[in-house]
């Protein structure tokens, strides 16, 4: 140990100064990389806007040059003025478009205007130069609209040249090339229009794909030095339909090669080392703060801990149902008289796949933000799907436990049916736990108070009984009575019941005498459901059943379904579901593979998982949104979120329909049914 003061001095402002250093240098290194990781995420940000921008210019572009494609198929032998009317149309919808010409038997025949044209009129795309020959007889052999260029024009100006196939019906009803449509549209109007001009404001741009040829096309835009490796640029394709563009961007003025504040940083330091330096002794309180440090992490591990020992208490009510119904077959084998047991297994499975949501529902219900969806509830049946999840399992020949509810008591009503089953599996599990012998009373009623109709429910028992002092806290957070200590459990079922039967507008609350027994009376406001309510709700859930019915799956047999999701459990979950249904179903593991698959094999029906690693379901779907071979396939997404602001991103990305987990086949039927027969009528729409 050092005794000497100057020589203790001495090596604490040493520490401190390497300290210094040290922590000054690593400062530096991580605000240069946040500033790097904020510049490369606001470019790809604004490399994906840019890129759908102009996809979207391209593909308007084609769409109002398909309506006069579409005059020319249903009338081929059109005359010059009727040409010029539509034409002129159709140029008024499209600022950028500087002419028109169509050219029958691959003659240029029409064009408008004809001022400043004239000499294109009679130009022979056979007897044309090699570059302009190939590139307008591609567009029939393709049978797909055309970019190329950009080209300079004679009339002055740069142009892309959008060419689409014009095909009319033979004598025999077949189809024949008739010839091509083509129209230069005016590149700085189009750039303008997509706002190119205000994004290289703030970004550097290239654009690589003359031609449409993509990585092999030469740079028509911006400096081609982007593309290099030196320059790291962010990368997007746009498709063009046949064909595709590249873009390479980069934040202007380069990336970041060093942190903005770095100086700063270095004066900073220097003033934190003369004051650590004069005032060492607070090294003392430091060390303190540190403990205090310490306690905090050792605080959140702790409730670490407490939460994973909830889990487990909460799993197990419902695992026991589980378990013990399996044991029951295993011991008795599959007879209709073992229904009943299969039944509770399956809704015990049912309750262990909600229970995390249940503890979400804790923390939104403290914080006023869970919802509560009503529905016509069977209460009778809420109860006896209670009872038997809690009770079964459990073996006690001096228990007796029976529920008994009122004649008053309506058939149905306005209920959240997850929640009050959550509640009563608590409270029901409870009883039973701490009554060793005599009874378990589980009871409902009905009637008129002050504010509306109540349900009221009690759960009463002969157990052990709870202490006054401990009922002010019996509600809270890890909390057990003193009469329950010896038993298993975390505490929180009675926090969560609190919470979900306050988020119902409803109370609970509880007598109880040490030694005699407990009593729990639940209040929940339930009006009884209309006529309306009651139909539509039977409407939805029939209808739920019609679409997991043999038999109701309208073409599905010739389908080809891609199924896409990370988790291998939800994979093999689906394969199984609709492997039996459909044609066949193509597994991936994220959007990437999604979209490799898509560029080998025909698929009928995407459904794709939200979030995946390496590229995710939203960005997949931008993609293939992206590209028009692609648009008519639908999307059904694949979700835990509730939320309607997350569903609606989904929704915004391209994705058709939008499922909540956990997976269900009757929805996801019903989605692909849905989807194909609104494509089947447009298709219909569309035919001439």
């Amino acid at each position: 140990m050092i005794r000497n003061p100057k020589i203790l001095s001495f090596f604490v402002l040493l520490a401190l100064a390497v300290a210094t250093f040290v922590a000054g240098y690593e400062i530096e290194k991580v605000n240069e990389q946040t500033r790097r990781d904020i510049q490369t995420n606001d470019s790809q940000r604004a490399a994906n806007e840019i890129s759908i921008r102009l996809s979207a210019q391209v593909r308007e572009s084609i769409f109002i040059l398909s309506g006069l494609k579409a005059l020319i198929e249903g009338n081929p032998n059109l005359k010059q003025s009727e040409f010029e009317h539509y034409a002129r149309s159709v140029r008024r919808l499209g600022p950028g478009i500087r002419s028109i010409a169509a050219a029958p038997d691959m003659v240029v025949t029409y064009v408008h205007p004809i001022k400043g044209n004239e000499a294109a009129i009679g130009l022979d795309y056979r007897k044309a130069p090699v570059e302009q020959r190939a590139a307008a007889f591609r567009t029939l052999r393709v049978g797909q609209p055309i970019v190329a260029g950009p080209v300079r024009l004679v009339q002055g100006g740069v142009a892309f040249i959008v060419r689409l196939p014009v095909f009319v019906r033979d004598a025999n009803g077949g189809t024949k090339d008739w010839g091509i449509l083509a129209a230069p549209i005016d590149t700085d109007v189009f750039f303008q229009q997509s706002g190119l001009f205000e994004f290289t404001d703030e970004f550097e741009l290239a654009i690589r794909g003359h031609d449409g040829l993509g990585e092999q096309g030469r740079v028509f835009y911006g400096d081609a030095s982007l593309f290099t490796e030196r320059a790291q640029p962010v990368r997007e394709t746009i498709g063009l339909g046949s064909g595709n563009w590249v873009l390479a961007v980069t934040p202007k003025g380069g990336w970041v090669t060093q942190a903005p504040d770095q100086m700063i940083i270095r004066i900073a330091m220097i003033l934190t080392f003369l004051v650590l330096s004069i005032t060492w002794l607070t090294i003392f309180g430091y060390l303190k703060e540190r403990n205090a440090a310490r306690i905090r992490r050792q605080q959140i591990l702790k409730e670490k801990s407490e939460f994973l020992e909830i889990l487990s208490h909460e799993i197990r009510s419902p695992l026991q149902g589980v378990l013990g119904a399996q044991q029951y077959i295993l011991d008795n084998g599959f007879k209709e008289s073992m229904r009943p047991i299969v039944e509770t297994a399956h809704e015990s499975g049912n309750y262990i796949l909600s229970l995390i949501n249940d503890y979400l529902d804790l923390q939104r219900a403290e914080s006023g933000n869970l919802s509560v969806t009503l529905t016509p509830v069977n209460i009778r049946k809420v109860i006896d799907d209670a009872f038997r999840i809690a009770t079964a399992g459990k073996k006690n020949s001096s228990l007796s436990i029976k529920f008994s509810i009122a004649e008053e008591v309506p058939a149905r009503l306005m209920l959240d049916q997850r929640k009050v089953n959550q509640v009563l599996v608590n409270i029901i599990d409870n009883a039973i736990k701490y009554t060793a012998r005599g009874y378990a009373n589980i009871s409902a009623a009905y009637h008129e108070a002050d504010e509306g109709p109540v349900l009221k429910i009690h759960v009463e028992d002969t157990g052990v009984g709870i202490n006054k002092e401990d009922l002010e806290t019996l509600f809270d957070r890890f909390t057990r009575s003193s009469t329950g200590e010896n038993r298993s459990g975390s505490g929180l079922g009675l926090a969560i019941s609190k919470s979900l039967v306050e988020a119902m507008g409803g109370t609970i609350t509880v007598r109880s005498e040490v030694a005699k027994g407990t009593d729990f009376s639940i209040s929940l406001p339930a009006f009884v459901p209309t006529e309306t309510e009651i139909a539509k709700f039977d409407t939805l859930e029939e209808e739920e059943a019609h679409a997991s019915a043999p038999g109701n799956g309208d073409h599905l047999s010739e389908m080809r379904v891609l199924i896409a999701d990370d988790v291998v459990v939800n994979r093999l979950l689906l394969n199984a579901m609709l492997s039996t249904l459909v044609k066949d179903v193509i597994l991936a593991e994220d959007g990437q593979q999604v979209l490799n698959i898509l560029e080998k094999e025909h698929v009928d029906v995407i459904i794709m998982d939200a979030m995946m690693p390496n590229v995710s379901g939203i960005a997949a779907t931008m993609k293939i949104r992206q590209q028009a071979q692609f648009d008519h396939i639908p999307i059904i997404g694949l979700t835990g979120e509730e939320s309607m602001k997350s569903q609606a991103e989904l929704l915004r990305a391209g994705m058709d329909v939008v499922l909540l987990k956990p997976i269900d086949l009757a929805p996801i039927l019903s989605a692909i049914k849905e989807q194909m027969a609104q494509r089947e009528k447009f298709a219909l729409h569309q035919k001439p």
